[in-house]
């Protein structure tokens, strides 16, 4: 047998010895086996000691998430129906589904009782119709909104304090009811006051005039004194009213005279506008 006829040959054992190899290596060694697209599934997180650790949901009123788990479900245990529902669709694919407001959690079981997946659900305001809303009427404003229990909670930024009550009455509005808002949205500019202004003509004068005059006759004898003082707030020279006169006498005699006066005058305003006007 010539040489050359006989390396072919040894080739072709050796490349068959091989592929027989790996086949059996793929076939004892379950670990090895390739995995293609379409069996791929979203594993269950798993803690570093080995136990099931829960997976955080959040969604909607009325809407739903696929599921896909790693092994057939057997079981579905559901704390709170009313809040959420889970729905197996196949051996390996459930729907949850969002029904009302509030917190649950769904877990998984196989046909050993052993826990597949487990998921803490929360469920709230489908709020995108809202976000829309408020895009559209403040297309200006920096405004995002969150859900809050059952109600809602407003943040961001808006040019004016006017915008930032838009904002508030059009989500109340939206999720039925003020009590059911917060409104945490911080305004951009300055502090504004409203001011409300009177521009007035005033021809104002305020006389004022508190005082006692004093005459008096005082006779000893052949003796006669006279005097008369008049009220030092007089004004222009001469009383302003007439005043009150108080008598009295000495011996029977009429002697001292006395005025007292007390007045005030005050003139009128005329107003000529009343507007209203912005500070910053």
């Amino acid at each position: 047998m010539k040489r050359g006829g006989i390396q072919p040959a040894l080739r072709t054992i050796m490349v068959r010895a091989m592929s027989f190899s790996a086949a059996a290596a793929l076939t004892l060694n379950p670990a090895m086996t390739p995995v293609f697209a379409s069996d791929y599934r979203v594993a269950a997180p798993m803690a570093a000691d080995g136990q099931m650790n829960a997976r955080f949901l959040a969604l909607g009123i009325g809407k739903s998430l696929v599921i896909d788990l790693p092994r057939d479900i057997k079981d579905v245990l559901v704390a709170d129906p009313k809040i959420a529902n889970a729905v197996v669709r196949s051996a390996q694919r459930a729907y949850i589904i969002g029904a009302a407001v509030g917190q649950t959690n769904i877990v998984f079981f196989d046909s050993a009782g052993q826990q597949i997946a487990a998921y803490d659900i929360a469920v709230k305001r489908d709020l995108n119709g809202v976000r829309a809303a408020l895009k559209q009427t403040l297309p200006n404003a920096d405004i995002q909104i969150e859900g809050l229990g059952d109600g809602v909670m407003l943040s961001g930024t808006t040019a004016s304090s006017i915008e930032s009550q838009q904002a508030s009455d059009l989500a109340a509005r939206l999720v039925g009811g003020v009590d059911k808002v917060v409104n945490s949205i911080a305004v951009r500019g300055r502090d504004q006051v409203m001011l409300k202004v009177t521009v007035a003509e005033v021809a104002r004068s305020i006389i004022k005039q508190l005082g006692i005059d004093l005459s008096g006759s005082l006779n000893y004898g052949t003796a006669v004194v006279n005097f008369n003082n008049n009220n030092p707030f007089t004004a222009l020279g001469r009383p302003l009213v007439p005043g009150n006169v108080t008598q009295a006498s000495f011996g029977g005699a009429p002697s001292v005279q006395a005025t007292i006066r007390a007045m005030e005058n005050a003139g009128v305003v005329r107003t000529l506008a009343e507007p209203n006007l912005t500070a910053i």
